[in-house]
């Protein structure tokens, strides 16, 4: 049924999963990074890519849900959020870095 919902508007608009990876240091000013991910339900494995100093990852979107994944460049730890973003859903989350004392922030909305 989601996956429908997720054709039937499809079929209307382009949408675009529209993404902020905020990364704060404990000491210094908040870095943000937009990612923009066109959404397309009949593509296979279809993600945009991006890359910071401190992370890289992807964000895509598969069946209604909209997924985040978040690598430290440094030391390859790996986080990933995923979600609804069929009814105006928020996907995010936060993780802190102890390493380089920073916080890493993603919030996706489809828009």
């Amino acid at each position: 049924m989601l996956s429908l919902l997720l054709a039937s508007t499809l079929a209307h608009a382009a949408l675009t999963l529209d993404c902020r990876i905020i990364e704060t240091p404990e000491t210094g000013a908040a870095k943000t990074t937009v990612v923009q991910h066109q959404v397309n339900e009949s593509a296979s494995h279809s993600m945009s890519p991006f890359k910071t100093d401190l992370v890289n990852g992807f964000v895509a979107v598969s069946r209604g849900y909209g997924v985040i994944n978040i690598v430290n460049n440094k030391n390859e730890q790996i986080v990933s959020f995923h979600g609804d973003v069929t009814h105006g859903g928020i996907v995010g989350g936060k993780v802190y870095y102890k390493d380089s004392k920073t916080w890493v922030e993603a919030d996706c909305v489809l828009k």
